[in-house]
């Protein structure tokens, strides 16, 4: 199984070894297209009222257990070493990518990391992109996640798969200890479902997504000398995933301080604290699902403000339902 055959403190080994990959001092550098080719970023936008749609820019956040993982990333978007003394952290147009080291404890507190010194971004997505078992697929096989199971606790997560497939999808397990055991039909890693639960605390489900590609199966072992080659499989996929969930965070972050609607109701009906809480995060899930929806016909003969909140959780399950996502 994948996982604990980088070994000790390989996940953290220090990156000048990667050639280009290890640059390490963020400076000015020459202004390069983002992700999706929108031009240079300003990363400390946030957006305001008032402000035009095109001035705000999408946040892509990545996340890989090892360097090794990570290395082909950064050469693929010409990421440069970000100072400081945490987890490996490197910066790009619009993304970001942090190392955190292996196992569920560890990814966790890398992406805590990353959000506190991104300065806590709300509408930021996330991707969890690495390696993984499996028991018959090839190596360099490349999959979506569309289910996470937390072998540890037994919770099980449905992503919100919103937007374009590039690759074939799969149910992963997260386990505590590398195994040379595959799970019937599932990937298997030690990140994937710890990664989810801590960026839904960050982010929206809409704006999260795991990418893994077969490190190892039943007959083939894993070898830590393959990976930069297997991560090259992954770069296309991982590509087109990045672009569209670039421009999914650029919809809620246009209207992170209020997405569309919230104001008018807010103003029209009698809410209590935590009802505005849940309306924000359902307004923010319509906004990336649908932004063309109007809410406020869908609520327009609501008898009080619980039967509107009620409503638009409703119409966001609905909407996710039908773009094929399973709600949990």
């Amino acid at each position: 199984m994948t996982g604990g055959r980088f070994g000790g403190d390989a996940s953290l080994e220090r990156v000048e070894e990667g050639g280009d990959a290890g640059r390490t001092v963020a400076g000015p550098r020459e202004e390069r297209p983002g992700p999706v080719g929108r031009g240079p970023t300003r990363r400390d936008e946030t957006p305001a009222d008032g402000r035009a749609d095109s001035d705000v820019r999408g946040i892509v956040c990545l996340a890989t257990a090892h360097l090794a993982e990570a290395r082909p990333l950064v050469n693929h978007w010409g990421l440069s070493r970000a100072p400081g003394d945490g987890c490996p952290v490197f910066e790009g147009d619009d993304i970001w990518l942090v190392v955190t080291g292996q196992g569920r404890v560890a990814m966790a507190a890398g992406v805590g990391y990353l959000w506190g010194r991104l300065g806590a971004p709300r509408g930021a997505a996330w991707i969890n992109v690495g390696t993984a078992g499996h028991a018959q697929h090839d190596p360099g096989c490349v999959r979506l996640a569309n289910r996470l199971r937390d072998t540890a606790t037994g919770r099980v997560e449905f992503p919100s798969l919103t937007y374009r497939r590039p690759c074939p999808t799969a149910a992963i397990a997260t386990v505590d200890q590398p195994s040379a055991e595959y799970p019937a039909g599932e990937l298997v890693d030690m990140e994937a479902a710890a990664f989810f639960e801590a960026t839904c605390r960050q982010s929206t489900r809409e704006l999260v997504a795991v990418l893994k590609v077969v490190s190892d199966n039943a007959h083939t072992p894993f070898s830590h000398e393959r990976v930069p080659a297997l991560l090259d499989e992954l770069l296309s996929p991982l590509t087109a995933v990045v672009s569209q969930l670039h421009e999914a965070s650029r919809a809620v972050r246009r209207t992170a301080l209020a997405p569309p609607h919230y104001d008018d109701l807010v103003a029209a009906w009698r809410l209590t604290v935590s009802r505005r809480h849940l309306l924000r995060r359902q307004l923010w899930r319509l906004a990336a699902l649908a932004p063309e929806i109007d809410v406020t016909t869908a609520v327009a003969d609501a008898r009080d403000g619980r039967e509107v909140v009620a409503r638009v959780e409703r119409l966001a399950e609905r909407v996710s339902l039908a773009r094929g996502v399973r709600v949990r």
